[in-house]
């Protein structure tokens, strides 16, 4: 009965959408063949490498290189700014959600445990007080199991919403800061650090992030990917990657 419901809603959407788009699917268990490619906006990286360098080295005064780093943290991201992301999945409670796709309103009212999945997404993301809200444009949405998707980029915007499951394959964010906590930072495959009560700042993260926040252990986060410039802060010790 929840499935009929939310494919009719997905229906709605597109038949009031300004752009005409036209439905490509909105169907339970849809999967796309493999020698079929869905027409949308191509995404570029705002991010240059070279430039993202350079810009770290004047920060920290010298040259600065890519290191592998991977955390598990008690204290949840804080962070504003542009992100691409390859694929987010996120678990959240529907009823007091606010969804919109193309700009008309999603109704969860009828739904209280909600997947929702979204393929190549290119905006804003914000992480705040243990809360989420993104603006942007996605190739590909899924919620519990349906599959809704357009030959145009699909607008969605999320506002405030209190997930308590997340997780990215590939995120790219600039000026991450994560306030004091405990946990434990690998760097390279070699530095092992144990974090108590240290805050974190990274001038730029690309990789793996996962947030847990019904999980049994103490740590809510972990990191894995590459970083530049990193400091660590906290009342017995500072450093700085570079």
């Amino acid at each position: 009965m929840i499935t009929l419901v939310v494919g009719g809603i997905f229906f709605l959407l597109f038949m009031n959408n300004d752009n005409e788009s036209g439905l490509t699917s909105a169907i339970v268990g849809y999967s796309a063949p493999k020698d079929t490619q869905l027409n949308s906006t191509e995404i570029t990286s705002d991010f240059k490498e070279e430039d993202l360098k350079e810009l770290v080295g004047n920060e920290l005064g010298k040259s600065t290189k890519n290191a592998d780093l991977s955390l598990t943290f008690d204290s949840l991201p804080t962070v504003k700014n542009k992100a691409k992301i390859e694929n987010l999945e996120l678990k959240f409670d529907g009823p007091e959600s606010l969804i919109k796709v193309n700009g008309n309103k999603l109704d969860l009212n009828n739904i209280n445990d909600v997947g929702l999945n979204l393929i190549n997404f290119d905006g804003e993301i914000d992480f705040e007080n243990n809360y989420l809200s993104l603006d942007g444009k996605t190739e590909l949405i899924e919620i519990n199991g349906i599959t809704f998707s357009s030959e145009e980029a699909i607008e969605i915007s999320l506002n405030n919403l209190d997930y308590h499951y997340l997780s990215v394959s590939d995120i790219e964010l600039k000026g991450l800061e994560l306030k004091k906590g405990s946990g434990e930072l690998e760097i390279n495959g070699r530095l092992n650090y144990k974090l108590e009560e240290e805050s974190l700042k990274m001038f730029y993260f690309r990789g793996r992030m996962d947030v847990d926040k019904g999980s049994s252990s103490v740590s809510q986060l972990s990191l894995d990917g590459e970083v530049l410039g990193l400091s660590v802060s906290g009342d017995l010790m500072n450093f700085n990657l570079r």
